[in-house]
């Protein structure tokens, strides 16, 4: 279950999936505005893995972040200030099933 935090603005949604295969998975899902603050990848294997990050509108993929390396039992956290996400979602494809877990944190605004 996951829990909103509301504010004056919106809401803070926390996201989490584990890639528990090597297709695509959807980690934000589309909606008409998401304010990303935050991803962070975390290997749960021991091994390490690289990731592939993209935006998807149902239509076009978008890279975002063609490799991230994630180290052995280590985390990655992405390099931005804020994401903008219009009627699109936030998809992760691990190179290998069952070792990388997502986290987000993304802020959905008030209508």
């Amino acid at each position: 279950m996951t829990s909103a935090y509301s504010f004056d603005s919106g809401a803070l949604i926390p996201a989490h999936v584990h890639l528990s295969g090597t297709g695509a998975t959807e980690v934000i899902p589309s909606q008409p505005t998401a304010v990303i603050t935050s991803i962070i990848l975390a290997d749960i294997s021991g091994s390490g893995d690289t990731v592939l990050l993209d935006i998807y509108d149902g239509a076009t993929q978008t890279v975002i972040q063609k490799v991230a390396t994630v180290p052995a039992n280590g985390t990655y956290e992405l390099p931005f200030d804020q994401l903008i996400l219009k009627s699109q979602s936030l998809r992760a494809t691990a190179t290998t099933a069952g070792r990388i877990n997502v986290f987000a944190n993304y802020v959905r605004p008030k209508r």
